[in-house]
């Protein structure tokens, strides 16, 4: 156990309080609240369901009501004792805790099975959770989960909002997602600073094809914290044309052909041409644009698709993000 989760042991009657904050919980307390989270999930009589972070079990406890089966993970020890004190004797059954850290649990094991995910989330492993989900989203057809406001404003963002950023396109490049409910601070325990929403995670089927997950994600992460610049600047930078040539170089060895790096600034204007000549989908992107010229375009106006189709010309072009 972190040495940090010692002292607060050792402070008796506080001890919960600080150990919920210490794990970035605030354990929800409001049963109208919960019906909501439950009912949104549609959970039925046939359905395991798993569960991040249940603390004392407010949402565990109508969760085994409806569900076949609740596999809870829980981090804290202490919340572990407390959560099999909650739990009727008569749906004790129905529930499978697993001590542990989501983020480090093998959810693909056998004995892990599960259809769904409701939780109220930890925040401070909101990232994790949500990206370990979306790595193994062929093990579950929806997610409902409570994060902090702004996190899940993130991650329904759409384009041409502040809020569109790397996460957002990143979820929902794998999963469509959907607001379902904003949660006052005062239905937890200790309350939060902030105010909380719930929001739904459809998995979509597949990747898109002709996509290498890791190129996506070093292209939008090339692309993404610059996303006030245009595409023009953002492109021609010193630091990201070096990493071009450098992959690009990679590249050519790889498929054993002559190394032409010298071509790269202007394989980047021909993209940029092909683009301004596409408009960019065909020209259905005008809408918000600040300039009839896609170097003016900057990333937040761009659609998934817009991004993917970007990230398809440089590949046609031997140019690749690792």
């Amino acid at each position: 156990m972190p040495s940090g989760v010692k002292r607060a042991a050792r402070t008796g009657a506080q001890h919960g309080q600080l150990l919920t904050k210490l794990h970035g919980q605030h354990l929800l307390t409001d049963q109208k609240i919960i019906n909501k989270i439950v009912d949104a999930a549609k959970v039925r009589p046939h359905h395991t369901v798993l569960e991040i972070g249940p603390g004392k079990g407010a949402l565990t406890k109508e969760l085994v009501k409806r569900a076949k089966k609740v596999i809870a993970i829980e981090y804290d020890p202490r919340q572990v004792v407390d959560l099999q004190k909650q739990i009727p004797r008569e749906h004790m059954s129905k529930l499978k805790i697993v001590h542990g850290d989501f983020l480090k649990v093998d959810i693909t094991a056998p004995d892990m099975k599960f259809d769904m995910v409701v939780s109220n989330c930890p925040y401070n492993i909101s990232s994790g959770i949500v990206f370990k989900l979306l790595c193994h989203a062929n093990l579950f057809t929806h997610a409902v989960l409570m994060f902090q406001k702004e996190f899940a404003d993130r991650l329904v963002a759409q384009p041409g909002t502040e809020d569109w950023c790397r996460l957002a396109v990143n979820t929902q490049l794998l999963a469509d997602t959907r607001h379902l409910m904003k949660v006052s601070r005062k239905c937890f325990s200790p309350p939060p600073k902030v105010e909380s929403s719930v929001i739904m995670l459809t998995p979509k089927n597949a990747v898109p094809p002709g996509i290498s997950l890791v190129e996506w994600e070093a292209f939008v992460t090339d692309v993404f914290p610059n996303k006030g610049k245009t595409l023009s600047r953002i492109f021609k930078t010193k630091s990201l044309l070096k990493n071009m040539v450098k992959n690009y170089a990679l590249q050519c060895s790889l498929e054993n052909t002559p190394i032409e790096a010298d071509k790269i600034p202007a394989k980047v204007d021909s993209i940029i041409a092909a683009v301004m000549e596409q408009r960019v989908m065909a020209g259905d992107v005008e809408e918000g644009l600040e300039g009839d010229v896609v170097g003016e375009i900057r990333p937040r106006m761009l659609r998934l698709e817009q991004i993917l189709w970007l990230l398809k010309e440089f590949n046609k072009r031997g140019i690749h993000f690792k």
